[in-house]
């Protein structure tokens, strides 16, 4: 199953960046689409996504699938729409821009997840910078996340053993955000995926896809997320026939 989330920076549906939406979908080829901040002064519930059905909306995040795929909402918040896919239980998020909101809600999310029993997916656009090296300005350290959020987030992926799967140590990160503030950059890796730690590395991938903040056809200012889950949790190398490929 591939999964995509992307923070459509409102234009996700205006008519001038639709058409290269809708060819990099077909490029991209997701069973679940999830978007964060997608439209631009409609109800969520509006909005219909050519051969795609509608999962679930919230007042800031999206969820559509393929027809193919039995993908059931199970709760609504304004920042996060849960839903069953498969043998997943995934959180698609957009959390609060402002430090304090955030930890707020990534409590809630540690506290409400799980109930279905399925292992725990979450994905999206995290508004914050796990470690500290995940954002800068200029050549210093952002400050816009702290420490309690940090901590909070520990605490999310404690609960549910769950991997920052992009979170590579040892190399600078992959930055998903990038934008001048008073004329100086500011990056940020805060489009985020946590995985179930027990998933094979082999089956289970996670790649950023940059090209959708960036040159021809770019419609938004955040990187898009490319999820690959297995179809049963508990696949391992000697179940896998051939490679799977983003």
């Amino acid at each position: 199953m591939r999964i995509l989330s992307v923070n459509g920076n409102k234009r996700f549906f205006l008519g001038r960046y639709h058409k290269a939406v809708l060819a990099w979908l077909g490029r991209v080829d997701p069973d679940v689409v999830t978007v964060q901040e997608p439209w631009v002064n409609r109800p969520a519930q509006w909005w219909k996504l050519q051969g795609f059905n509608l999962v679930g909306a919230s007042g800031d995040v999206l969820v559509w699938s393929r027809p193919h795929l039995a993908a059931t909402v199970t709760q609504v918040e304004s920042h996060r729409v849960a839903f069953s896919a498969g043998a997943y239980e995934v959180h698609a998020v957009h959390l609060d821009p402002y430090e304090g909101g955030r930890r707020e809600q990534l409590d809630q999310l540690r506290c409400e997840a799980g109930v279905s029993g399925k292992p725990v997916v979450v994905l999206g656009d995290f508004n914050l910078a796990p470690r500290p090296q995940d954002s800068r300005y200029e050549e210093g350290a952002g400050a816009s996340t702290g420490a309690d959020e940090r901590r909070a987030f520990e605490a999310l992926q404690s609960t549910f053993g769950l991997v920052d799967v992009t979170a590579v140590n040892g190399t600078d990160p992959e930055f998903t955000f990038e934008r001048l503030i008073d004329g100086k950059m500011s990056r940020s890796r805060s489009d985020l995926a946590l995985l179930p730690r027990d998933l094979d590395p082999d089956w289970a991938r996670v790649v950023y896809d940059h090209n959708v903040r960036r040159g021809v056809g770019a419609f938004t200012d955040h990187s898009a997320i490319l999820v690959d889950l297995p179809a049963r949790p508990g696949m391992t190398q000697r179940h896998k026939a051939s490679p799977g490929v983003l």
